[in-house]
């Protein structure tokens, strides 16, 4: 089996599986977050006969430490202790969390309401998952040498067995055929069963084909830039602040301009750059975005006053520095402000599309807060000199492993009104979506035969699969809510490429929605069949096609938009790309 990375920005060693379980009316929380540390006394509650459905545990070295909140936690990672000759109970390590990625993605989904929130002062409020209602359960899959997808594999299928509902997972690999991909295969035996999955798309932006979680049946989920900015206080690769780079530069009581980056063989992240700022004596640092950074500006823990500006303002201060020899510049705090424009926008370090396993399937699919993101954390951050603040401890993280549990959460909401509902995709008003595209089980087996062959499917489905008695789905054709055509250079102009969907109408009756397409590009013409759907009765089914024709240009690029269907009271958007080879 392959091992698997964390998808995160900083290295995280511990990485705790969240399932959350769907909301069961008439529970009370008892606990506020997710501080996977019994021995801190942060388990606040003891079980409850309510939770008669679940069939987890909470094991904690041979302890059951349960309560209405978490309700499960489990390791399948070794110890660093173990040995052959381990029994099977010392050989796991206990599932405790240690290094805060767990903390932050369960309280980011299911945390409840937690008054006094901040991280150095900063981002203060009263803070909250996006399902503060729903139960908790943790797997830890992870551990110091990496992710093993033997680990990923038992974890998943150990979540469906307990009862969960929701499976989020904020780790990838590099892209790889699904029959060799431990979380595909795992999460492919999940929805079969009903449970619904999320997955961060990765870290690797602004690279083109750089998603990972690419099968169709997961949620994936890239990062946005929401609205919620934090402004505080020679040699090569100078610019980037490496160790050593300010070495006989006189920077003592200045304010250093430091660019993001590593160069060629190094990891300068932006604490360190702070650091080594701080040791050459620099009483400052401001923290310069590259073009590739763009307008994503990101919050840490610095050891000295900072600043991290986006390409536009650094452009502004490289020209008023290279304009003077006396620059002057002041640093002032000002808190946290909301609401700055452009919001929401992608993340630079976002992992983009399209997927290399499955080109037909527009990845990622959704983009949830992933900038900035305050939640809980299992201990206070910041540099040996902050003081220590009573009270809960929260960070300040940016990624995509904190964008997915967001979604999670929402699929969580979701679920709490429509228990049937697998949810891949979830809009903002995804409890009431006007139309639907459902994608049964057995789809999936048809898709999958159409890329391979009966017995790589077979490893994917966990059993024996015919793909020669299967009715094969092309994968532009799988009933997915979103389009995506790609053009190869001898394609026959006078010729569409079409492709077929379905939608259920799980609104109000009768309803009529027309078609309105949005792309504005002469090299891309599309043309929706029919033009409108009636529907007389409740979860009626209607059928459409989308033929595009590819222009007249020979430039290979990739042309956006979407698709509209409208009616009096809903709106629902599939997006649209266009590729041309």
């Amino acid at each position: 089996m392959e091992s698997f990375k964390l998808s995160s920005l900083t290295l995280v060693l511990t990485f705790l599986l969240l399932a959350a379980v769907a909301v069961v009316a008439g529970d009370e929380l008892t606990t506020f977050i997710v501080h996977v540390q019994p021995q801190k006394n942060q388990m606040l509650a003891t079980a409850d006969d309510r939770n008669t459905w679940w069939n987890g545990c909470c094991d904690f070295n041979g302890r059951a430490v349960r309560n209405n909140k978490l309700i499960g936690a489990r390791s399948f990672v070794p110890s660093p202790n173990a040995t052959t000759n381990s029994t099977s109970d010392d050989w796991r390590a206990p599932p405790v969390e240690d290094e805060g990625h767990g903390t932050h993605t369960a309280s980011t989904a299911a945390g409840a309401a937690v008054p006094g929130a901040q991280a150095l002062g900063q981002a203060m409020g009263t803070a909250t998952g996006i399902a503060p209602r729903a139960h908790v359960a943790m797997y830890k899959v992870c551990n110091k040498t990496g992710c093993p997808g033997s680990a990923i594999l038992a974890a998943v299928d150990a979540a469906v067995g307990d009862g969960c509902d929701i499976i989020s997972m904020s780790l990838g690999g590099s892209s790889t055929p699904f029959y060799q991909d431990s979380v595909a295969i795992a999460t492919f035996g999940a929805i079969e069963k009903g449970v619904s999955v999320t997955m961060s798309a990765g870290n690797s932006g602004p690279n083109v084909s750089s998603v990972t979680n690419e099968a169709p049946w997961m949620l994936t989920v890239a990062a946005a830039r929401w609205t919620a900015p934090f402004v505080r206080r020679g040699k090569p690769y100078a610019e980037l602040c490496g160790n050593g780079s300010l070495d006989g530069m006189d920077v003592r009581g200045k304010i250093v301009l430091c660019e993001l980056g590593g160069g060629p063989g190094h990891n300068i992240t932006r604490i360190l750059k702070g650091a080594v700022v701080q040791s050459a004596g620099g009483a400052g640092m401001i923290l310069l975005n590259t073009f590739p950074q763009g307008y994503n500006t990101l919050a840490d823990a610095h050891v000295l006053p900072a600043l991290h500006v986006d390409y536009a303002a650094a452009s502004a201060i490289k020209s008023y520095v290279n304009s003077t020899s006396n620059a002057t510049a002041q640093i002032i705090f000002e808190g946290t402000i909301l609401g700055t424009p452009p919001a929401p926008s992608i993340a630079a370090f976002s992992s983009r599309g399209p997927s290399i396993e499955n080109p037909g399937i527009l990845k990622p699919d959704i983009m949830g807060p992933g900038v900035n993101v305050l939640a809980a954390w299992p201990f206070q951050v910041g540099p040996p000199s902050a003081p220590v603040l009573p009270g809960p401890t929260f960070n300040v993280i940016s990624g995509t492993w904190p964008s997915a549990p967001h979604l999670s959460g929402v699929v969580a909401l979701v679920k709490s009104k429509h228990p049937h509902c697998v949810c891949r995709r979830d809009p903002e008003k995804a409890a009431d979506p006007g139309l639907v595209y459902d994608i049964a089980a057995s789809d999936y087996i048809g898709y999958l035969c159409g890329l391979y062959d009966s017995q790589n499917v077979s490893v994917i489905a966990r059993r024996p699969v015919d793909c020669s008695a299967v009715t094969v789905i092309p994968e532009s054709m799988l009933n997915y809510p979103s389009i995506s055509v790609a053009f190869q250079q001898t394609w026959n102009r006078s010729t569409p490429a079409v492709v077929e969907r379905t939608v259920k109408n799980v609104g109000e009756v009768p309803s009529v929605y027309y078609a309105a397409v949005d792309i504005f590009d002469d090299d891309a013409t599309v043309k929706v069949t029919p033009s409108s759907l009636q529907f007389t009765e409740a979860n009626q089914a209607q059928n459409f096609t989308v033929s595009v024709w590819r222009g007249q240009s020979t430039d290979a690029k990739i042309v956006e938009g979407s698709l509209r269907w409208v009616s009096d009271k809903h709106t629902v958007r599939s997006p649209v790309s266009i590729s041309f080879a």
